[in-house]
């Protein structure tokens, strides 16, 4: 039953997170695609995953690093190779890697991540059981 909880958390986090991005970046709404909240849904799994383990803080953000810096890039690889086009763009941001990834936002993942982790997910998995 947790695993539900923490996949729906992640859902609706990531797409009200991705939706006033947008609104607050763009001035106008715009309704996130699958394929954007794809990487939340990801990545709080992957936390619900660490949180069952007791790992050191070290590790539980490189692993967070790693996992949300990977996950974008899969999936904007993927979509780039499927369907042509790269979901985001990261092309006018420095230390980026073929627009598909970069720094600064894998900071912004890591920090989102790590706010879910000790956060948020300790009160989903303590409702859930």
């Amino acid at each position: 039953m947790g695993f539900l909880f923490v996949l729906i958390s992640g859902m609706i986090i990531g797409w009200a997170l991705e939706f006033f991005y947008k609104l607050f970046d763009q001035g106008k709404i715009i309704f996130p695609k699958f394929i954007n909240v794809q990487m939340y849904i990801y990545t709080s799994l992957f936390s619900y995953l660490l949180f069952s383990y007791d790992f050191s803080v070290i590790f539980v953000i490189f692993s967070l690093f790693v996992f949300t810096s990977g996950i974008e890039f899969i999936i904007g690889y993927l979509c780039l190779k499927i369907r042509g086009y790269i979901p985001w763009d990261y092309l006018k941001y420095r230390l980026n890697y073929r627009g598909i990834i970069c720094l600064k936002f894998s900071f912004y993942w890591l920090i989102i991540a790590f706010i879910y982790y000790y956060l948020i997910l300790p009160s989903i998995v303590s409702l859930s059981f």
